[in-house]
Formats: structure tokens, C-alpha cells, sequence
């Protein structure tokens, strides 16, 4: 029987194979052994899809709220404003998700970029 394994605050299983994305982004780089370039551009990833997935779920609850007619239905006033307000609100989030993704990605390319700089100006030992 596999036991999981308490890292701080929250349970891993070991069974999985996954490293316990609940945790802290730089205590998921030293789980992984990852260093700070590579977890970049991990959580430039991670935060993408979340994003897209944000905004495939917002869009797919407004499709299937559609009737046969492709007005949308509410059961009052109140109930479309407020669902309207919190799908845009969720909508910017998530585009604003997907910028700081980008940012991330771009920051790794220039710090990939940066190292193999640093590793080209090093003179030869002899």
C-alpha cells in the first residue's frame, strides 16, 4: 500500500506521479529540482491554461444558458446583471492571466538567453 507523504501542509501520493501543484510556486520548483528558468516557463504555461480554460468555461455556460430563440434566459432582472458583471469580471481576468503567462514565457526565452551568454564569455581553463 503506498502512504503518502506529507510535504508541509498538504498530502502527496506518491501513486500519481504528480508534484502536488497546491504548493507554492517555489516550493514546487524544489520538489521538482527545477531551476528558476525552468519553473518560468512552467508557470508561464500553467497560468495560460488556466486562463483558456477560464474562458472556454465562461463562454460554454453562456452558450448552453440559450434557448431555441438564442436569447438568453434568466430567471430575473437581478440574476442577468449580476451573472453578466461576474462573467466580464472573469473574462478580463483571465485575459489579463494570459498576459502575465506571455510575460513569463518571454522572461524565460531572455534569461535562457542570458545564461547561454554567460556560458559562451567564460575563458578556457588550462
Amino acid at each position: 500500500m503506498l502512504k503518502p507523504t506529507l510535504y508541509r501542509s498538504v498530502f502527496c501520493f506518491p501513486a500519481f506521479d504528480v508534484r502536488c501543484f497546491l504548493f507554492k510556486f517555489t516550493e514546487i520548483t524544489i520538489l521538482m529540482g527545477m531551476d528558476t528558468v525552468t519553473a518560468q516557463l512552467v508557470f508561464g504555461i500553467i497560468v495560460i491554461v488556466i486562463a483558456i480554460g477560464l474562458i472556454y468555461w465562461i463562454n460554454r455556460r453562456k452558450f448552453y444558458r440559450r434557448n431555441g430563440m438564442g436569447a438568453e434566459g434568466f430567471s430575473s432582472f437581478e440574476a442577468s446583471v449580476f451573472t453578466r458583471f461576474i462573467e466580464r469580471v472573469g473574462k478580463w481576468i483571465a485575459y489579463a492571466l494570459i498576459i502575465v503567462g506571455i510575460v513569463c514565457i518571454w522572461t524565460y526565452n531572455q534569461m535562457k538567453k542570458d545564461r547561454q551568454e554567460v556560458k559562451t564569455e567564460q575563458p578556457a581553463r588550462r
